[in-house]
């Protein structure tokens, strides 16, 4: 298990999961399509009960969501149950949390509870207005520098870094083979 600390989001699966949440919010699909769209996606976590990270996907889409200002009354309701009969606590207990720690993840709980009982901020939610064009197409050839073991250069690196470490020695080249969209509207 993932899990580093008591806090909502401290556990591999909700770090990933937010960039996955991100995404799907900027389609323009109302709030249970979404919501719908995820678990579907993620059904091997959501729809069961018993595996590790089932608690943690529907807390935290349910504290963005709220925090996004979207309406969700059946996503609301389902976070409260795993709140309120201790589904949460019960599976970090069963995997080893300390107990100080469960203590604290009770007080994070009890705080999202709080939060989600709160009328939903409406806030205006930026879509996308289409489908994203694609970049490349299949078949397309991209050639790039590389050095001699066949690295390429890495494009976070400072100049200064490149000039020291990595020295042009001839050039790869790859083709596209496959492009599409995740959900209609995301190029991949």
């Amino acid at each position: 298990m993932g899990t580093w600390g008591p806090g909502l989001y401290a556990n591999d699966f909700a770090e990933d999961f937010q960039a996955a949440i991100r995404a799907v919010l900027r389609l323009p699909m109302d709030p249970d399509q979404l919501v719908e769209l995820l678990r579907t996606t993620y059904a091997d976590v959501a729809d069961n009960p018993d595996d590790e990270d089932h608690t943690t996907f529907w807390l935290v889409l349910a504290d963005k969501f709220h925090r996004q200002g979207l309406e969700s009354a059946d996503l609301y309701s389902r976070a409260d149950s795993i709140m309120a009969n201790g589904d949460d606590l019960k599976m970090l207990a069963a995997s080893g949390m300390y107990e100080s720690d469960l203590r604290k993840r009770q007080k994070n709980l009890a705080t999202l509870q709080a939060q989600l009982s709160q009328p939903v901020a409406g806030k205006v939610r930026r879509t996308l207005q289409g489908p994203k064009p694609f970049l490349m197409n299949p078949g397309d050839l991209l050639v790039y520098p590389v050095c001699s073991d066949g690295e390429h250069p890495n494009p976070y690196m400072s100049q200064q870094m490149l000039e020291d470490h990595w020295k042009h020695a001839g050039w790869g080249a790859m083709i596209i083979l496959e492009c599409g969209q995740a959900f209609d509207y995301l190029t991949w």
